[in-house]
């Protein structure tokens, strides 16, 4: 069980943070800067190991630094976890913080931490945003491809997002995207895809609902399937 809380909490953490963006006349961009808090709460279920499980967590992501040429750090952690499986509770301890050195554009570039492995490194990139390189309008889509690392152990992947429509959600006014990060490469494949609404005047995501196929979790036997919802938490 600790395995699969660290391999979710590392991706959707890293999801979350990277999803920061300014949505200004219809341009994606990370403008995050150093000092900056977002909190949000995750609900998610999957299968692992024959078992159905269940989870829900806050978590909590500061942008550390950001450099002249848009790379940035981002550290993030969990509290308040619960995993629940065969009709039972059981709250577990706060990690300790995660840091991830990533490009502007949405590239991970190194992660430090207990969780630091190859397993980390693919799961950070399935679940990092990678901005358009152009202004984009209701409709758009845009592709990136990943061409893997062979030291970090990241496979190849490629990227799809499509700008769906721009819609209110809660107080906030939210471009909302459609997409999906596919590994190429590699001897079982994993997919993450789903929908990410980013706020378009605060620069913040609020809301991610993605499902998860052979997803790499570090220190478990096997991959996990499942679906995973993160909300911002005002």
């Amino acid at each position: 069980m600790n395995s699969i809380r660290t391999a979710l909490l590392l991706s959707l953490a890293t999801s979350a943070i990277l999803a920061t963006a300014s949505f200004q006349g219809h341009t994606l961009k990370f403008s995050g800067k150093a000092g900056d808090v977002s909190t949000y709460r995750l609900t998610g279920e999957f299968e692992a190991q024959g078992m159905t499980v269940g989870l829900s967590a806050l978590l909590k992501s500061k942008i550390v630094s950001v450099d002249a040429n848009g790379d940035y750090t981002v550290e993030e952690e969990q509290s308040s976890m619960v995993i629940t499986f065969g009709g039972q509770e059981m709250p577990m301890p706060p990690s300790p913080p995660t840091r991830s050195k990533m490009k502007a554009n949405g590239e991970v570039i190194s992660i430090t931490g207990d969780d630091s492995g190859e397993d980390s490194y693919r799961a950070a990139a399935l679940t990092s945003f990678y901005y358009p390189s152009k202004a984009i309008n209701v409709g758009d889509s845009w592709t990136f491809e990943g061409k893997g690392d062979d030291k970090l152990g990241i496979k190849p992947f490629t990227a799809t997002y499509k700008f769906e429509a721009v819609e209110t959600v809660g107080k906030y006014e939210t471009a909302k995207i459609s997409y999906t990060v596919k590994e190429t490469g590699g001897s079982i494949p994993a997919t993450a895809k789903g929908l990410i609404w980013l706020d378009t005047k605060a620069s913040d995501m609020i809301k991610l609902e993605s499902a998860w196929e052979n997803f790499p979790t570090p220190g478990a036997p096997e991959p996990i399937t499942g679906k995973i919802k993160v909300e911002k938490v005002d």
